[in-house]
């Protein structure tokens, strides 16, 4: 991990210049993550599209759900542990690479499509899978690649060297 010699980042949130010192993201995490869950969940309830064998929708969802909870909790932990900001509107103040970011540098959008992969299966409707794919490309596109550039610029060559050795997703 390394710390910015930046000031106090509990308190200082502005550069100098006057603007935001956080990524420029397009939405925030959360959001997205309710949206698309009601969308699957109101088309689920219009038009059943089941794609499991009933008798396997159920343990596979709790498993998987299971699986989404842990990842989600150890990347949380990380972050909170090395002292950084979660939420994409606050600044980053350290470059966190230990825990679940030595496998994937989104180990929570990871832990939340895991999720809506869970639900998916735990209600047997294609329509969770479907906002899975969704998820990702507008998580990609909106918040990750923002949050890399962001990054880059915050953390510079450790960030690069960081981004070379662990995949984006996993």
């Amino acid at each position: 991990m390394r710390k910015r010699n930046r000031g106090d980042a509990t308190t200082r949130r502005m550069k100098p210049n006057g603007s935001k010192d956080a990524p420029d993201v397009a939405f925030h995490p959360p959001f997205l993550v309710v949206a698309l869950a009601l969308t699957g969940w109101m088309l689920w309830r219009e038009a059943p599209l089941p794609f499991l064998p009933a008798g396997a929708a159920r343990p596979l969802g709790g498993v998987l759900g299971s699986a989404s909870f842990l990842l989600f909790s150890w990347a949380a932990l990380a972050l909170h542990r090395a002292g950084t900001n979660i939420p994409t509107n606050l600044s980053a103040t350290t470059l966190v690479t230990s825990g679940p970011y030595r496998f994937s540098r989104n180990p929570v959008y990871l832990g939340l499509a895991l999720g809506f992969v869970a639900v998916a299966a735990w209600l047997n409707s294609a329509w969770f899978l479907i906002m899975t794919v969704l998820f990702i490309g507008m998580i990609t596109a909106g918040v990750i690649v923002r949050e890399e550039r962001y990054l880059h610029v915050t953390f510079g060559a450790d960030y690069e060297r960081y981004r070379a050795s662990v995949r984006r997703w996993l």
